[in-house]
């Protein structure tokens, strides 16, 4: 009787111990099933990033197989100041603007590349064409320069890559009223600082020469040209950077703008025949490069400033270099 008992206890064990395993078994299958389910999942998504980046290649290349054209009237129209809220003549531009690096690359013997990774030209243009036209429109919670400061990622941009106001504050940097001009004596090229009714600061960049006025000379021959800096802004949002300053075009009084002015801007306004001109303040202003009105009227790039809470840190440009030939930056 014993005996049997012990065989029974045995047999026990040996079925408890079988159990075991086999739970184990079924748990180890299973993490095993788990990881391969995850790796497939991986693979698949690789496969689909990329197939769109060959899917976009692809559509790349036929744009430039086809070419693209843009009617004569429209190249020659300004895209910058006035028109600034009319994307379709900026769309056409761009287009241009965008086949010509393809072309120049391809003839120079280097690869077509991507001017953006994760859109298609046509889908960042119809983007910004939608939220320039709806922000026309747009009543604003805050004030527009509130708006702005708040739209700042100091690590990554300073417009978000879809803002359906930037429209509006655009505009507003080409209208609102001026109550005050000042020099701005920082840096080499001419520029004044002006002062909203708000109290908003903002840079004015003068227009020193006519669209088609071409430079001949050394690469650092002329001033700045004030549509240059529009230009940059919004060439650097359709390609996606999104770190350039906010910029617009306007037209002022310049007559007004000296009855604002402050004494140490007043003291550098001259006249040339019946046309108010001003030389303003910087390391090479002076009267004879100084700039003036056409018929009482001064173009310029109105530029916003950062929020003063933003300390910037100064780095040496990696491009520097100076003004005489073979004196090189130290």
């Amino acid at each position: 009787m014993e005996s049997n008992e012990w065989v029974l206890v045995e047999q026990l064990t040996w079925l408890q111990g079988n159990d075991f395993e086999n739970m184990y078994s079924i748990r180890r299958l299973t993490s095993v099933t788990a990881i391969l389910c995850l790796l497939m999942l991986l693979y698949l998504l690789s496969g689909l990033d990329n197939f769109e980046k060959q899917y976009v290649r692809s559509r790349a290349k036929t744009d430039l197989r086809r070419g693209l054209k843009v009617p004569a009237h429209k190249k020659s129209i300004p895209i910058m100041p006035s028109n600034v809220l009319e994307p379709r003549l900026l769309s056409d531009r761009v287009k241009s603007l965008v086949h010509k690096i393809r072309v120049d690359q391809q003839s120079g013997g280097a690869r077509v590349k991507l001017i953006h990774v994760n859109m298609t030209r046509e889908r960042i243009l119809r983007t910004y064409e939608q939220e320039l036209m709806a922000s026309e429109t747009m009543e604003q919670a805050k004030p527009p320069w509130e708006l702005a400061g708040g739209w700042i990622e100091p690590t990554r941009h300073i417009i978000p890559p879809a803002e359906p106001q930037l429209g509006q504050v655009l505009k507003d940097l080409s209208s609102t009223k001026i109550i005050r001009a000042d020099v701005a004596d920082r840096g080499t090229q001419l520029k004044l600082k002006l002062t909203f009714e708000d109290g908003q600061e903002v840079f004015f960049k003068p227009q020193f020469y006519s669209r088609d006025h071409v430079i001949h000379g050394e690469p650092y021959a002329g001033a700045d040209r004030h549509n240059g800096e529009i230009a940059a802004f919004h060439i650097g949002r359709l390609l996606g950077f999104n770190r350039c300053p906010l910029v617009a075009g306007r037209k002022v009084n310049i007559e007004e703008l000296r009855n604002i002015s402050t004494q140490v801007l007043e003291r550098t306004f001259y006249r040339e025949g019946d046309e108010w001109c001003f030389f303003g303040k910087c390391r090479y202003c002076k009267r004879s490069s100084g700039v003036c009105g056409t018929s009482g009227i001064i173009e310029g790039a109105v530029v916003l400033l950062l929020p003063k809470k933003y300390v910037l840190q100064n780095h040496r440009s990696p491009w520097q270099r100076t003004y005489r030939k073979g004196t090189y930056a130290r």
